[in-house]
Order: C-alpha cells, then sequence, then structure tokens
C-alpha cells in the first residue's frame, strides 16, 4: 500500500467509524424499539450508562429488557430509583455471572500461559 505512512494518524480515526459508530447506531436503535418496554423514561444519561454496563452485548441486553418488563410490576419512588434496581438486578442476574466467570477463566488461562513462556513475569 504506497503512501499509508503518510496517512496513518488516520488509522485509529478510521478504527473509531468502523467500530464505534455502527455500534451507537445499534444502540440508538434498540432503544427506540425497547424503550417503551421500561417502567420509567430513561434519560440519555441513563441509557449510555446502561449501554456502558452491559457493553452492548445481545444476551445482556435481552436480559436488561426481561428485568425491565419484571419491575413494571414493581412501584419505585422515582425513576433513579427504577434504574438502581434494573442495574443491581441486572448485576444478579445468571446471564451476567456468567459472563463474569467466563471473563475471570479466560483471564486465568491467558496468565497461565504467560507464566509457563516467562516465568519472571509472575506477580505476587
Amino acid at each position: 500500500m504506497v503512501g499509508l505512512p503518510r496517512y496513518k494518524h488516520f488509522i485509529p480515526l478510521l478504527s473509531i467509524v468502523v467500530n464505534i459508530v455502527p455500534r451507537q447506531i445499534e444502540m440508538k436503535e434498540w432503544w427506540l424499539k425497547n424503550t417503551k418496554h421500561f417502567p420509567v423514561i430513561l434519560t440519555e444519561i441513563h441509557k449510555m450508562v446502561l449501554g456502558d454496563l452491559t457493553g452492548q452485548l445481545p444476551i445482556l441486553l435481552d436480559t436488561l429488557l426481561r428485568l425491565a418488563l419484571e419491575i413494571t410490576e414493581v412501584s419505585p419512588i422515582n425513576d433513579d430509583e427504577v434504574f438502581d434496581v434494573i442495574v443491581g438486578k441486572l448485576w444478579s442476574s445468571p446471564e451476567a455471572s456468567a459472563i463474569v466467570v467466563g471473563i475471570y477463566n479466560f483471564a486465568q488461562l491467558k496468565n497461565e500461559k504467560i507464566i509457563r513462556t516467562d516465568p519472571s513475569r509472575i506477580v505476587t
């Protein structure tokens, strides 16, 4: 690729456009489709935090939606309280637990591989 070094400072920007912008569009469309299922009107900040907490992973977004539908039976005092209930239930859900365990196991395997290849990197 002739001339690529001249444009190397654009590569991180291209990465953002290719990876982040489509995810933002997907999340915006997800919220448009699913906002009606939430028992309260969530602010853009609430939506942004929930997107960050779920990592925009479909399994956690589906769990979030299921939990929101369950919360309609509860009558919290205000929107922030509903948000807190949703976040608490999300983190205690089996789906979230499975993801945390998977990440932990992956990290342990990577750590063991690093130690096997370079024992001097053991951190105590």
